[in-house]
């Protein structure tokens, strides 16, 4: 029985029949029409269960360079925040500097425009927190030549009075209080009056301003020199009210002064030459 099934398939039909379905085999291999479906869906497959088994891994991969990254921009940030901090530090400090430095230029203006009056040149050391008081301390005293009573300036008008020089510091009085009194001129009219302080650093009032006084609103008040203290000329402030009193004899001016009063760093006192004509800017 086996001899005759061998002889059977050995038989040139059966192995022309083989050569046949092999050749109908390759054909159809490359013409992909009928095997490649087949073969996609034996990718699709493979390629599923690839990414499968390879998921966790890129996920814990991406997870990995995820926190990673994030941690990277977070300590860039805080980086980026410290430089800025920094650099917003430095351009104050640059700031100060200039608006010193400016104002320094100032003073020693002032000095060389008036050279017929002896200044020395003074830091605002401290300010004196004494309610109704408005006082501050200076680096100059009695071994730079300042005494009580000098007049003390800034580089756009009179700043105040020395009342107490130590050897070192200086006590001054500012022009705003209540316990001090500025002869005055008005420029445009020549009329002579007294300006004292009421306390704040933005207001000064013209003392028994009689309602004939030929004073208007702007008008720029200078020192008169009368009393020797302050330099004749220099200014003092600028009128920005008139109103007349209840009793209609007198009025009431109010005065913005033109010294920037707590607002400066530098200042001069004038030790010579006080009641000399100022020169002009």
């Amino acid at each position: 029985m086996a001899t005759d099934a061998r002889k059977r398939f050995s038989t040139p039909t059966t192995f022309v029949l083989l050569i046949l379905v092999s050749i109908a085999l390759v054909v159809t291999d490359l013409s992909g029409q009928f095997l490649g479906v087949p073969r996609q869906l034996m990718t699709w497959v493979t390629n599923g269960l690839y990414g499968g088994v390879n998921a966790p891994g890129r996920w814990m991969s991406y997870s990995s360079s995820y926190i990673q990254d994030r941690q990277e921009l977070l300590d860039l940030q805080r980086e980026r925040e410290r430089e800025y901090q920094d650099a917003v530090v430095k351009n104050r400090r640059y700031d100060s500097l200039a608006r010193e430095n400016s104002e320094l230029r100032h003073a020693l203006a002032l000095v060389q425009r008036s050279p017929h009056l002896t200044l020395v040149t003074a830091e605002l050391s401290a300010l004196i927190a004494v309610p109704g008081r408005n006082e501050i301390l200076i680096n100059r005293g009695r071994t730079h030549g300042v005494q009580d009573g000098m007049a003390v300036l800034d580089s756009t008008g009179i700043y105040g009075q020395v009342v107490e020089s130590l050897p070192s510091t200086s006590r001054v009085i500012l022009i705003t209080d209540r316990r001090i009194a500025v002869p005055v001129l008005v420029e445009r009219s020549g009329t002579h009056a007294v300006i004292t302080g009421v306390g704040n650093s933005s207001e000064l009032v013209l003392e028994h301003a009689e309602v004939t006084a030929d004073i208007e609103n702007g008008d720029l008040l200078v020192a008169s020199g009368l009393g020797g203290v302050y330099p004749r000329g220099y200014p003092v402030g600028v009128v920005t009210s008139i109103e007349p009193e209840a009793s209609g004899v007198e009025m009431r001016v109010l005065v913005e002064p033109l010294a920037a009063m707590h607002r400066r760093t530098w200042l001069q006192v004038v030790v010579g030459g006080a009641t000399s004509e100022v020169a002009e800017e």
